[in-house]
């Protein structure tokens, strides 16, 4: 469900959330098909952090992070750098990196595999795969 967030329409929506072995798991859909512009990038960033941000989440199970890149086509590589930023505090508060889905076949994936990303982050082709890895599927 798409929401508006401080007078903004948000560009991050939970797609799924699970639990295995007492570790709660969510999916967030990068909704934005071409991330380039740079206020657009600022603003996806502040979104994804909120979701890492302790003080937001009081009282809150933490859960480990899956961004879903199924709906984009391009993103540039200021993107790149904000997902880096992302999983870096994920890493440090959860003690793993953030898993991302995308289609092998997609530009996406190509820019992940040519960037190294798929160094950095667990990659997945689709969100069956994922919650396979983890236990849930």
């Amino acid at each position: 469900m798409r929401v508006m967030l401080e007078g903004l329409l948000s560009l991050v929506e939970r797609e799924d959330q699970f639990e295995v072995n007492g570790r709660r798991s969510t999916v967030l859909g990068i909704i934005p098909p071409r991330i380039v512009d740079e206020r657009l990038i600022g603003e996806l960033k502040m979104q994804l952090m909120r979701y890492l941000n302790p003080a937001a989440a009081e009282g809150a199970t933490p859960s480990d992070y899956c961004l879903d890149f199924s709906k984009v086509n391009y993103f540039s590589t200021a993107a790149i750098g904000g997902m880096r930023v992302f999983n870096k505090v994920h890493r440090e508060l959860r003690g793993s990196p953030v898993a991302l889905i995308a289609d092998s076949g997609s530009r996406a994936y190509q820019v992940f595999e040519k960037t190294r990303l798929t160094s950095e982050f667990n990659l997945f082709y689709t969100l069956e795969d994922y919650k396979r890895s983890i236990g849930a599927g």
